[in-house]
């Protein structure tokens, strides 16, 4: 049986076919890309191979945020760092879990706290319509 793997729709991540989730960005395999048995959309596993590095002292004391659909997640701790090709990813702790997660789905802070002030803006604007 060749090794075969499917892609992450969200992230572009590869993914066991059989899986539910994406191991890299959590978020739910669609029915094109999910199949227990593992017959749909299947591509080659990478050709390169895949180098992983801890990720040095100065990294993992910068907290990083990352996007998945459309919120953004954070702060989290990068322990390594993957490289297979041209694709990259950063291996992160998040609440006591760790996720791959490709390093273009990293964003800022300052990403991170428009989101929580545009969140706390449209809750502050739903409560005062309601008591108004």
């Amino acid at each position: 049986m060749p090794n075969t793997l499917t892609k992450c729709p969200a992230c572009g991540a590869l993914a066991n076919p059989a899986w539910l989730t994406c191991a890299a960005c959590k978020e739910l395999l669609t029915a094109e890309t999910h199949s227990p048995e593992a017959s749909h959309v299947m591509v080659p596993a990478p050709a390169e191979p895949v180098i992983v590095e801890p990720a040095p002292e100065s990294v993992r004391r910068r907290p990083v945020f990352w996007q998945s659909g459309v919120q953004i997640h954070g702060p989290a701790t990068v322990t390594d760092f993957a490289r297979s090709g041209d694709d990259y990813w950063v291996w992160i702790v998040y609440q006591g879990e760790g996720r791959w997660i490709r390093d273009l789905l990293l964003r800022s802070r300052s990403a991170f706290e428009a989101q929580l002030g545009a969140k706390k803006a449209k809750e502050a604007k739903e409560g005062g319509g309601l008591h108004g």
